[in-house]
């Protein structure tokens, strides 16, 4: 599935900078773990509870690492059917040999099971040498790791195909008033490796026969 985003219906520019080198990991501890992130939040914003309800880095008294994880509060505080859609959105990347992505993440289900239009995606996005985000592709769901025990948090890794030009990792929070939470945690993007072929020495593991040949060898 590959949708394109225009910055005409609200996705943030990307932060224009050199593409950050791989590996990359963050804890989203410290007070600069989300330079080069961007945000874009689209639909509805949560009503007047709006305050504490978006992608930040923030305490979380269970984080693998402490004192902070990747974190969007649950979605609540209006009437309505209107669809939120936050996102967080890394800094570039060369991922032209493929990659692969690896995080911890717990999605918290505060009252009870998500509704089906609730849930967390991971997308590949790439982006233009304006920083405009051009496309993206859903890599994988991760709703399924609701599995309401706030302090379990699981291990995810995904395989990145190559991609050419700035591609970019988005985690995307969707919900219609529903009370769930997202923290992830230990995030880790390391390079893939081009297949190259290898080539054996066979000349010395190789016996033809007979030798000479008048018609057949073997």
């Amino acid at each position: 599935m590959k949708k394109i985003i225009y910055l005409a219906i609200g996705l943030t520019t990307i932060t224009l900078c050199a593409q950050t080198p791989l590996p990359y990991s963050n804890g989203f501890d410290t007070d600069t773990s989300l330079n080069g992130w961007s945000f874009a939040e689209l639909g509805n914003i949560c009503g007047p509870a709006h305050n504490n309800h978006y992608w930040d880095a923030r305490l979380r008294d269970n984080a693998v690492s402490a004192p902070n994880v990747l974190y969007h509060d649950y979605e609540v505080g209006y009437e309505g059917t209107e669809l939120t859609e936050d996102w967080v959105i890394s800094p570039s990347f060369n991922f032209e040999s493929g990659a692969e992505v690896s995080f911890k993440i717990n999605v918290y289900s505060i009252m009870g099971n998500p509704n089906p239009e609730d849930n967390i995606e991971l997308y590949l996005m790439k982006s233009n040498s304006e920083g405009d985000i051009t496309e993206y592709s859903l890599l994988t769901s991760l709703i399924d790791y609701c599995n309401s025990e706030y302090n379990t948090f699981d291990t995810v890794t995904i395989d990145i195909p190559p991609a050419t030009g700035n591609s970019h990792i988005g985690f995307k929070y969707e919900s219609i008033n529903n009370w769930f939470t997202v923290g992830i945690d230990d995030l880790t993007i390391s390079s893939g490796t081009a297949s190259t072929p290898v080539v054996e020495d066979l000349y010395n593991q190789t016996l033809l026969y007979p030798n000479p040949a008048k018609e057949y060898i073997t």
